[in-house]
């Protein structure tokens, strides 16, 4: 049997994240159940392969079988490829963090975007 080696991994997370500061604008709205994105963590020798692309087109394909709509998914704002990644599978911008709360957190500025599911 060949060897079997994970290359990359995400988190899907159903409904709001309550300690979370960047929320998307509908979070609190009644009957919605989002779906979130985190920790998309692909190993750097398999990058650029497709990998992050079919881990989340999984996640979006589960989000919409369990009726999540939206999907979204926290990046860091300088973070070029992830958001062209994103923005190439139909997820667009929602919010924005400002320095002061990047500062608070004491990590680098991030985007939320967004991904409706038919």
């Amino acid at each position: 049997e060949p060897e079997r080696v994970v290359v990359g991994t995400l988190d899907l997370n159903v409904g709001a994240l309550p300690a979370e500061a960047l929320r998307p604008k509908q979070a609190n709205a009644p009957g919605t159940r989002a779906g979130y994105l985190s920790n998309v963590c692909v190993a750097p020798s398999a990058r650029r392969k497709g990998v992050a692309k079919l881990l989340i087109e999984s996640a979006a394909s589960l989000a919409r079988e369990k009726g999540l709509a939206p999907v979204y998914v926290h990046v860091v704002a300088t973070n070029e490829p992830a958001r062209v990644l994103y923005e190439s599978m139909g997820f667009v911008f929602e919010a924005e963090e400002t320095q002061e709360e990047a500062r608070t957190r004491g990590k680098e500025r991030r985007l939320l975007l967004r991904r409706d599911t038919p």
